[in-house]
């Protein structure tokens, strides 16, 4: 729990992409062969990923304006390093290092308000985020892995942008043909290890797009059919693998490159993708470049396929999409970024910035009131574009909301261009909730109106209304006040930090309040009002652009 807001779980926010999906497409270089099982956006793009970390030591996280950077140059995701893990590996207990453990509740509440900022400037970005679990290789803890999943699996699984990969390297490579040195892979211990692992992530996240194994290559002594038959093995084990929210992870640091033709034209990553959906979770730059002029010390590089000197340039081709390693921070990528970039232009690779769909619902207005029959709730909308159905979401806090009903679109086939006004009652009548509609369309996506507020005559406030949310520079709130009184509105961020108090006198009946939010970051925010005794009465979730 984030004790300064309350969470339970990491709420869903009207930025959130919807979940990635996995798709079939055909093979670049063998277009009447077997289709590649890819994984695609909301958008229909592959994942093009750079690289953040999370940890104890300095630097702990990255600030919004890295998220800002990295989308800025069409980057559509963030590989989120949790490198406490790679630590608890690395180094034996003693005077100068002391474990990290998730099952104590100091570090656990930490380390999930970290992820819990990174996941929304993500979202407040348009980016997916790939939280992964970052062990030393070869080295797999899983006792430390199955802790560190146990609490954050379901804390973000209704998060729709959020993607959990869940290990990295555990292993030095995938052995003979897949076998991982065991002779058959099902019976390596390590398999069996991370399939446990596999199985607490799905338990906890259901619908959450998982990725496996994560090995730092693909060679397999020149078969060019390994990672298929590990990720076959992986599948066998206890557990159900549903292969339409799984995929496979790989680096693509050794790939067989001069050892016979399985790495021509890439056939052995061809030959995984055509049997199970995957992505290059890792990806570096290629041996021409030194670590002086990518101002590094890390000698890991990608092999290349063919001519393409960049590995990404062979993803591109395949539509499989990447991740890239050494573009980790402000600071690395503003060093580094541009020689990738001079690559891509030139060589007819580089790609555009995801553009975003508009939601097929246009909210006009969303109110709220009490009468005799219950808690009367009234949406007003622009357009419908294959609408399926609202449903009505209801809190006590503001912040953890439950389906209390739904209303199907009146709209023909879910598609009008004319305004439309739907109702719903909460025959419940409790004294105070909030509400929110999902709208919900007919591919699935979904989008989050604003939050209405409806109280007693006694609190003061009988509703409010909050808008435009996400909001650019201004903050509008309506609230319709029983009686004359003082509230006062509050403005923290998302680590509890206090960054606008403003004190306003209501008149009973409609007031319109403004809020100047411009020299604040982009970002999650909370906004609370608390009336003259000190009562909280209004609760919102918004977002800076």
């Amino acid at each position: 729990m984030l004790s300064h807001i309350g969470f339970t779980q990491s709420v869903s926010l009207p930025t959130d992409r919807a979940r990635i999906k996995v798709v079939s497409i055909p093979d670049y270089y063998d277009a009447n062969g077997p289709m590649l099982k890819v994984l695609r956006t909301d958008a229909g793009t592959p994942l093009r990923a750079g690289t953040a970390w999370i940890w104890e030591k300095e630097r702990q996280e990255e600030p919004n304006s890295y998220y800002v950077l990295m989308s800025s140059k069409g980057l559509n995701a963030v590989r989120m390093i949790l490198f406490d893990t790679w630590e608890v590996d690395a180094y034996l207990p003693s005077a100068v290092f002391t474990p990290t453990d998730w099952n104590d509740a100091v570090y656990r509440t930490r380390q999930l308000a970290r992820i819990e900022r990174s996941v929304n400037y993500a979202s407040a970005n348009g980016m997916y985020i790939i939280i992964n679990s970052h062990n030393q290789i070869p080295k797999y803890n899983e006792a430390y892995a199955n802790a560190l999943w146990t609490y954050v699996a379901p804390y973000f699984a209704n998060r729709t942008h959020v993607i959990y990969e869940a290990t990295n390297e555990p292993m030095s490579g995938i052995g003979k043909n897949g076998d991982l040195d065991a002779g058959r892979a099902i019976l390596s211990p390590l398999l069996n290890a991370l399939k446990r692992t596999f199985n607490i992530i799905r338990a906890g996240a259901p619908n959450t797009h998982i990725m496996i194994l994560s090995p730092p290559g693909i060679n397999d002594h020149a078969f060019g059919t390994g990672m298929g038959n590990l990720a076959a093995s992986f599948a066998q084990l206890a557990g159900a693998v549903d292969w339409t929210k799984t995929s496979v992870a790989y680096h693509l640091y050794n790939n067989d490159r001069g050892f016979g033709d399985v790495a021509v034209n890439a056939w052995n990553l061809r030959n995984l993708h055509s049997r199970y959906p995957g992505w290059p979770s890792e990806n570096n730059f290629p041996l021409s470049v030194s670590s002086t002029i990518l101002g590094i010390t890390d000698p890991w590089r990608s092999a290349q396929f063919d001519n393409d000197i960049y590995v990404n340039q062979t993803c591109e081709k395949l539509g499989i999409g990447w991740s890239m390693w050494n573009i980790n921070g402000q600071t690395q990528f503003n060093r580094n970024w541009p020689r990738m970039w001079t690559d891509a232009a030139a060589k007819g690779w580089a790609w555009t910035k995801d553009v975003l769909s508009t939601y097929p619902v246009n909210f006009i207005s969303f109110t709220g009131s009490k009468s005799i029959t219950g808690n009367d709730l009234k949406w007003v909308v622009a357009n419908e574009i294959d609408n399926k159905q609202f449903d009505v979401l209801r809190s006590t806090n503001g912040v953890s909301f439950e389906k209390i009903g739904e209303v199907i679109s009146t709209a023909n086939n879910g598609s009008s261009s004319s305004q439309k006004t739907y109702n719903f009652t909460d025959a419940t009548k409790p004294p105070e909730a909030y509400y929110q509609l999902k709208q919900i369309d007919r591919d699935g996506k979904f989008k989050l109106s604003p939050i209405v507020y409806i109280s007693t005559a006694s609190s003061g406030i009988s509703s409010s209304f909050v808008y435009p949310n996400p909001f650019a520079n201004q903050l509008n709130l309506i609230v319709a006040a029983n009686k004359k009184e003082n509230i006062t509105l509050n403005i923290a961020d998302a680590t509890g930090k206090l960054v606008c108090i403003k004190t306003s006198l209501l008149e009973k009946g409609k007031n319109n309040l403004t809020l100047n939010m411009g020299k604040q970051p982009s970002g999650l925010y909370i906004l609370t009002a608390k009336n003259s005794e000190g009562k909280v009465v209004l609760l919102y979730r918004v977002i800076k652009k």
